[in-house]
């Protein structure tokens, strides 16, 4: 930011990077956060870019030091796509090693011996931080769980604290992924939430020098068009920056909403945009949502046929929507969440079985034929499948390609049934069993 502008507006110093803003969200998150590490076991912390994880990640690695209780160990390699175990075991080494030169067998059984010894010594939990994990390779998330394994095994106690994008938490939720997801505690980090029109607030008072108020500066319906439009710090900060700059040009102050829709970019709820700051590229969406690369490609270009394009934007949407729907742990928790009004407060469960998405395709394929049919759902008892889940709306539809490949065997097993309810639109339908 060009210092003319700043002291034509009496900023002390640009409105970005300012620190650590606090909410009553940012307070539990931490606390859960160092209970589950006390605990030992896989977890995961995701939250979308700009939204402040790392200012969060780093202010809890300063609290659990200054406690004691913890020790806190973190891989500072800076290529992070090809962060390895054995880079991070060398990461425990250093931090868990009392001696001043560091030596680390090379024979991978005397290696996991001596860390087993050296968790003996340390006497406390050890907390393993692990920045940018939605770039981590399969195998290495599954070589992690066995690092807590021989952990354990040897007496001590290891925390692997993953923090990435909301690609990391859908990865997790794949299938192929089970062995890891079902042994990792998942935190959504929201960032502000609805807590904008503060943080803008916070920022003009942190950055401006003293003496000056924020509505000296920025009109209060720009400041509520800013906290309408944008959703993280990093965003708010940006703008803020590029209204400063505009406003300087044209003279104006203090910045007013016109100033401030002129410098707002058109593009930023885009699909694209929306699904980079999630953490995907075009391998990771193809992998993903079940498609080929190529698709994908077309897809961001908009030459994919027409019906393709809007079932995978939808389901792409659906798992933006879920990500900003944020505040609980896990699907699970949100599924538990759910009032069905019309049924009353009853008991409810998420439905993931085999058995049982093989049924629900069957009733997604009557419903879709328009007969008043459905399988045999006695096994079931009372469930919520929200469809705006994107592993369960990927199983469902394999299931369904299946099922109508075999569409005799639905036509079999179809019977009429009172017990199946739908509530919703497509794309955030939710099945209510009875």
């Amino acid at each position: 930011m060009q210092t003319e502008v700043m002291r034509y507006y009496g900023l002390a110093r640009p409105p970005v990077d300012l620190g650590f803003f606090e909410t009553e969200h940012h307070a539990q998150l931490t606390h859960d956060l160092k209970t589950a590490i006390t605990g030992g076991r896989l977890i995961a912390l995701t939250a979308t870019i700009g939204s402040g994880k790392t200012v969060l990640t780093r202010r809890l690695r300063e609290e659990l030091e200054r406690e004691g209780r913890v020790i806190v160990s973190r891989a500072l390699s800076l290529e992070k796509a090809k962060i390895s175990v054995p880079l991070l075991v060398a990461a425990l080494f250093y931090d868990l090693s009392s001696e001043k030169t560091v030596s680390i067998p090379s024979q991978s059984e005397r290696r996991e011996r001596d860390l087993q010894e050296l968790f003996r010594k340390a006497k406390r939990p050890v907390a393993l931080f692990v920045d940018d994990a939605h770039d981590l390779h399969p195998k290495t998330l599954t070589a992690l769980k066995r690092l807590v394994e021989l952990v354990t095994e040897g007496g001590g106690q290891l925390a692997v604290i993953l923090v990435g994008h909301p690609k990391l938490r859908n990865d997790l939720k794949r299938p192929l992924m089970e062995e890891i997801g079902d042994r990792t505690t998942v935190f959504e980090f929201g960032g502000l939430r609805d807590r904008q029109r503060d943080y803008i607030d916070w920022a003009l008072r942190t950055a401006l020098s003293p003496g000056i108020e924020p509505d000296a500066v920025l009109t209060e319906d720009a400041a509520i068009l800013l906290a309408a439009k944008l959703k993280t710090p990093l965003q708010i900060g940006r703008h803020l920056v590029r209204a400063f700059e505009a406003g300087f040009e044209a003279s104006v102050k203090p910045i007013d909403a016109a100033t401030v829709e002129g410098v707002l970019s058109r593009q930023i709820d885009d699909l694209e945009p929306q699904l980079t700051r999630h953490g995907y590229d075009t391998k990771s969406l193809a992998d993903q949502f079940d498609a080929k690369p190529a698709e994908i490609r077309q897809l961001l270009r908009g030459g994919l046929d027409p019906a393709r394009a809007r079932e995978l934007t939808d389901d792409m949407r659906a798992a933006v929507r879920h990500n900003d729907e944020v505040g609980s742990t896990s699907a699970l928790a949100r599924l538990h969440e759910q009032r069905i009004v019309s049924r009353g407060d009853l008991p409810r469960h998420g439905v993931t079985h085999r058995h049982e998405l093989d049924d629900l395709a069957g009733c997604e394929l009557n419903l879709c034929r328009c007969a008043e049919r459905a399988p045999d759902l006695d096994h079931v008892s009372i469930g919520v499948i929200d469809l705006a889940d994107t592993s369960i709306r990927t199983a469902l539809r394999r299931r369904l390609r299946h099922r109508r490949r075999c569409r005799h065997g639905a036509d079999r097993r179809g019977q009429k049934q009172d017990g199946l309810h739908r509530v919703g639109t497509s794309t955030s339908a939710r099945y209510v069993l009875t």
